[in-house]
């Protein structure tokens, strides 16, 4: 296994978070981020170094001095090699849980406009299907006012697209809307009532905020 194949296994696309890393106990060496932690009963000693977001680390023989390797080993790796590995993997794991901030599955539109909403209409979030992720803006009375999902841009038309992250919203403007770029007939919603705009930068989001608030208000009526 390539040296910070495993740090990047363990860290899994999740972003450190520098406040949390310097709660943790981070110290800053020579640039980076480091911390380090005796294992197995002081044999060995394990690096951890945090630069921007890349992570790497090794695992230092104490009685030599010497980096131990022999865990990383992909095949074969079993004895006392195996738990050396284990014990290192244990402390990257507790970094990852107390350091690390959830990689954020939304496109950076719908990202703000989820805070956004929150902000600014009081809107509450949450993720309505387990079997897959989209989330859900909902009013006071837990009333749908926009659906953000990621579907096949295939659905909406648009071939060749790949991918797209869009947001569902109830409209009294479907006609009119439609007429636009960035606007599409509802995916899986009454496409009389309802409206599909991508989050791709395409429509601002002063604009998708706008479009939300219209919603709310014609889902409170």
């Amino acid at each position: 296994m390539e040296e910070g194949e495993i740090e990047k296994r363990a860290f899994d696309q999740a972003k450190p978070n520098r406040e949390h890393l310097l709660r943790f106990g981070f110290k800053m060496e020579s640039g980076r981020l480091t911390y380090r932690r005796l294992l197995l009963n002081g044999q060995f000693e394990a690096k951890v170094e945090i630069d921007g977001e890349r992570a790497k680390g090794e695992v230092i023989d104490v009685d030599t001095g010497d980096p131990y390797r022999l865990f990383r080993l992909e095949e074969g790796n079993m004895g006392y090699s195996h738990k050396v590995k284990e014990a290192y993997l244990e402390l990257l794991a507790e970094i990852k849980q107390a350091c690390f901030d959830a990689p954020s599955l939304h496109s950076p539109q719908a990202q703000r406009i989820i805070e956004q909403s929150k902000n600014r209409l009081k809107a509450k979030a949450d993720e309505p299907f387990a079997e897959k992720h989209a989330t859900a803006l909902r009013n006071e009375k837990g009333k749908w006012i926009g659906l953000i999902m990621k579907i096949e841009g295939s659905l909406l038309g648009e071939q060749g697209k790949g991918e797209m992250e869009i947001i569902n919203v109830k409209s009294e403007m479907v006609e009119t809307l439609l007429g636009r770029e960035g606007y599409y007939p509802a995916y899986h919603m009454n496409k009389a009532k309802w409206i599909t705009i991508a989050l791709d930068d395409t429509v601002d989001d002063d604009e998708v905020l706008t479009r939300l608030k219209e919603s709310l208000e014609a889902v409170s009526k």
